[in-house]
């Protein structure tokens, strides 16, 4: 028995020499201590990720051994082609020689018809009929003027050329008519409060025209 707690004792003695050989120390009677941990280093907080910007590469250089393509040449103008006439004109102008200008506000815009007319024309009246056209001769750069009965009032009128001719109302039974050209001719129809139709036909002749226009149309009687 006495043996046993001698072997067990030298054990227990054998681990203690054991363990304090494997702690380091300094000096007698000084207790080891752990060494204190590393201080860590801050983590920055999370932000976006920021990507750098792709540098530009060198531009692609074609190959000395490949040859640039060459840029398309124009085609040429086909050459303009000089009638008879443009040949004549052209040497005339270079000599010096126009043709004289056609000026519409110049002279030579008289009427010659007027020199011998009698005091009454160029007045037309005509009595009012119910199933008759009434003819008016206009003139370019003159206005006409048609006159219903007294007790007539023009409600509308309806030209069948609005832009040969220019219709405006004046008066409650008189129509002013104008004409924008000469040679041609159209229709108008007048419409009265009392449910009358007045079917007028207009006709504009030139300046130089034989006839004398009608400055004045006038329709007698009472609706």
């Amino acid at each position: 028995m006495i043996a046993v707690v001698a072997a067990v004792a030298a054990l227990l003695g054998t681990f203690a020499m054991s363990a304090e050989a494997q702690t380091p120390f300094t000096g007698k009677g000084q207790v080891p201590t752990t060494p204190p941990p590393k201080a860590s280093t801050p983590i920055p907080p999370a932000g976006p990720t920021q990507v750098a910007p792709a540098q530009p590469g060198p531009a692609q250089q074609p190959r000395p051994d490949q040859a640039r393509p060459e840029p398309p040449k124009p085609m040429p103008a086909p050459p303009m082609k000089v009638s008879a006439d443009m040949k004549q004109q052209a040497e005339f102008q270079a000599e010096g020689v126009f043709p004289e200008l056609v000026r519409p506000a110049g002279g030579g815009q008289v009427q010659d018809a007027w020199n011998d007319s009698k005091p009454n024309q160029g007045v037309h009246v005509q009595r009012m009929c119910e199933d008759c056209v009434y003819k008016v001769r206009t003139r370019e750069f003159m206005t006409t003027t048609v006159i219903l009965p007294e007790d007539a009032v023009i409600n509308s009128a309806d030209p069948g050329d609005n832009v040969g001719f220019q219709v405006a109302l004046k008066a409650k039974n008189k129509l002013a008519i104008r004409p924008t050209g000469w040679g041609m001719d159209t229709n108008i129809n007048v419409y009265t409060k009392s449910g009358a139709i007045y079917p007028i036909y207009v006709r504009s002749e030139t300046v130089n025209s034989m006839n004398v226009p009608d400055l004045v149309v006038k329709i007698v009687g009472r609706e």
